[in-house]
């Protein structure tokens, strides 16, 4: 069974990458590789999700209570890092 919603949450599951990335170098000649994303979110605050349009893909998945200030969104990069301030 998928583990329970906490009280309070809704679940978010989007994909990612469902068409080609839209940049201003190559006009949606980018190809993204899909992304399942799931998150549990606020009851009330709004989900946000990548613009699709006739250049191709653009935005990132978040939610938030924009009113206050409060938000989540997600970030994803190739680059491999750490989280030591070395890097």
């Amino acid at each position: 069974a998928p583990p329970k919603t906490p009280d309070g949450f809704f679940p978010v599951l989007e994909v990612y990458g469902k068409a080609v990335a839209a940049t201003s170098e190559n006009k949606a000649a980018t190809t993204l590789e899909p992304l399942l994303v799931s998150f549990n979110s606020p009851n009330t605050w709004l989900v946000q999700r990548p613009n699709i349009d006739v250049n191709g893909e653009d935005g990132t998945i978040s939610a938030g209570d924009y009113g206050k200030g409060d938000s989540a969104a997600l970030f994803v990069t190739t680059k491999k890092g750490s989280f030591d301030e070395s890097d």
